[in-house]
């Protein structure tokens, strides 16, 4: 998930190449999307898809002209979103968020993560000078317990 709200616009850059980082560190066995979360959210492809040349390319091109164009920072609903989602059998489903993480709700995204750690993993990675330590902390400590608690 990528944080596309205006507040992400000085910092578009680094996004862009962090994104880039994480497209050619994912593991050739896996499947992935790509969500851009603002105000609404859009997925980038329909379903998440295996992971190939094919795939890294279409995805890499996307990265390379995103902008920070979705309004306000609004995490729940694409993570509603996911959540929802049916995971691919016998692969772990794990959310990597790139934010500055300003939002007006924390404690119900810290919530909702919560309420799905048996199934799910959420990393946050936060980008700019102005991130929100908090929500980036919170849902660290919660994807920690669940692989401490599950090892």
């Amino acid at each position: 998930m990528i944080d596309r709200s205006g507040s992400m616009g000085p910092n578009v850059n680094e996004l862009r190449e962090a994104m880039q980082l994480f497209l050619r560190s994912l593991p050739s066995d896996c499947y992935f999307n790509i969500i851009g979360f603002g105000s609404s959210y859009e997925c980038f492809f329909p379903h998440s898809r295996l992971y190939n040349d094919e795939t890294l390319t279409l995805a890499s091109d996307h990265v390379s002209h995103l902008n920070a164009n979705l309004g306000g920072t609004e995490i729940l609903e694409p993570l509603k979103y996911i959540f929802k989602t049916e995971s691919i059998p016998n692969y772990a489903r794990q959310i990597f968020v790139l934010t500055d993480g300003e939002v007006d709700n924390t404690e119900e995204v810290i919530q909702l993560i919560s309420k799905n750690v048996q199934n799910s993993r959420v990393f946050s990675l936060g980008i700019g000078n102005s991130v929100s330590h908090y929500l980036v902390r919170k849902s660290k400590r919660k994807s920690k317990k669940r692989t401490k608690d599950n090892k």
